[in-house]
């Protein structure tokens, strides 16, 4: 998934949406985490059981708008970039 993340978060740059990372991860994980795959995203520290709570699921893709979540999409259902410029940024 992370090839499809990274793709969505690009296409969130260009159009100016904001896009992040909640873990629970420490910060040398998070460090590690950047380097592996260059994602140089924000990245908020949050309690692993509130995570689980909000997107049962690792990872998942939780689209907010206006502090509502508009969608949420586990792992399995990761979309291709197109499907989510069509389907989740208006």
């Amino acid at each position: 998934e992370i090839s499809s993340y990274k793709a969505i978060a690009k296409a969130c740059k260009k159009r100016q949406i904001p896009f992040i990372m909640i873990t629970n991860a420490a910060p040398n994980e998070i460090n590690q985490f950047r380097k592996a795959y260059g994602m140089y995203i924000p990245i908020f520290l949050n309690d692993e059981t509130e995570l689980k709570a909000i997107s049962r699921s690792n990872p998942s893709l939780l689209v907010v708008r206006h502090g509502i979540v508009t969608s949420k999409l586990p792992h399995r259902s990761t979309p291709d970039v197109n499907w989510f410029i069509k389907n989740s940024i208006k």
